[in-house]
């Protein structure tokens, strides 16, 4: 039988592309007896289409670019830049991870910047920009409409409220809530469970020891617990909660 050039060549073509899945499952198969090696090797460029889509993506490490076609995840590192169309979720990383619609991870040192939301499940050093943000502690800058941190130790910069575990730094927003303050406070209405630190805004409400510059403050251990304009305690007291 007399074969065409063109028959011929969509016979190479078939070839290659049955050869090449061929290839994928069985380099699949033996994926599970060499996942540590798996694990340690590295690519400049990876591309995700969703959750651990392809499966290399969820425990290689990229040193480069990673992307999501329309999302990207892992439990490996970036350093680099992850950007991805909807989501971006790699676990650790070193640079930049970005989506236009939310960006998730557990150790990041860099930025991590998204329209609607962010969120950092560990510890987050750098920048965290979006309208809601979330991270357990941050060392840094968390700019957004909402921001909520376990511990800052830096600045949160809200357009509506900033809440926070622990405060090493500055709260400025509408609304400003920290268990322990240990810095300053800066908004319309300003509350501290605790700390020694400063709250200025138009009302200020404090717990135990601190200063406060506003219209109305009121701190329950201080001397004086109401005063209009200024109020401050310093008074060691101690409490069974």
């Amino acid at each position: 039988m007399n074969f065409t050039m063109e028959e011929g060549m969509r016979f190479f073509l078939t070839a290659t592309i049955i050869m090449s899945v061929f290839c994928t499952i069985q380099a699949t198969d033996t994926g599970t007896s060499a996942k540590s090696e798996a694990q340690d090797k590295s690519t400049p460029i990876q591309v995700g289409f969703w959750f651990d889509t392809p499966e290399c993506t969820r425990t290689s490490n990229v040193y480069g670019f990673k992307t999501g076609q329309i999302v990207s995840s892992g439990i490996g590192r970036v350093y680099g830049l992850e950007a991805s169309w909807l989501i971006s979720a790699t676990e650790n990383i070193g640079g930049i991870q970005t989506a236009g619609i939310g960006c998730t991870s557990k150790k990041l040192d860099g930025i991590q910047a998204a329209i609607p939301y962010c969120i950092n499940n560990e510890e987050l050093n750098g920048l965290q920009a979006s309208l809601v943000n979330f991270a357990c502690s941050i060392n840094g800058f968390q700019p957004g409409a909402v921001n909520v941190a376990g511990g800052i130790n830096g600045l949160q910069l809200a357009v509506l409220c900033n809440v926070s575990q622990d405060v090493f730094g500055m709260q400025c927003g509408v609304a400003n809530y920290a268990k322990d303050l240990s810095g300053v406070q800066l908004s319309v209405a300003n509350v501290a469970g605790g700390g020694d630190g400063m709250q200025i805004g138009l009302v200020n409400v404090g717990f135990r020891r601190g200063i406060q510059f506003g219209l109305i403050n009121y701190i329950r251990d201080g001397w004086f617990p109401f005063c209009p304009f200024v109020n401050y305690s310093w008074k060691i007291v101690r409490h069974l909660d």
